[in-house]
């Protein structure tokens, strides 16, 4: 299930290769840096509220998890650390 490296709950969206994929893919499909929460404990992008209900059939390469999994997610690839590492 987790080979893939982007995940969202339908409001969050991360990547388990790191925040500088996470900006690279965010980037691609058009989501503004803006949403990216920087000073968040968990590293993510909101997906936009007028995207939110065709976000996975538009994004089938997104794998949808519960929230729960997001944090389960970041905490096992060592994200939550990098996060509080960027603040600084």
């Amino acid at each position: 299930m987790h080979d893939q490296a982007i995940f969202s709950d339908g409001v969050h969206l991360i990547s388990t290769r790191g925040v500088s994929h996470l900006h690279q893919y965010c980037a691609s499909i058009g989501i503004h840096p803006g949403w990216f929460h920087r000073s968040s404990k968990f590293p993510h992008y909101d997906v936009p509220s007028s995207e939110r209900d065709s976000f996975f059939e538009d994004h089938p390469e997104v794998q949808k998890v519960s929230s729960k999994e997001i944090v389960r997610l970041l905490k096992k690839f060592g994200l939550v650390t990098k996060a509080k590492r960027l603040l600084r």
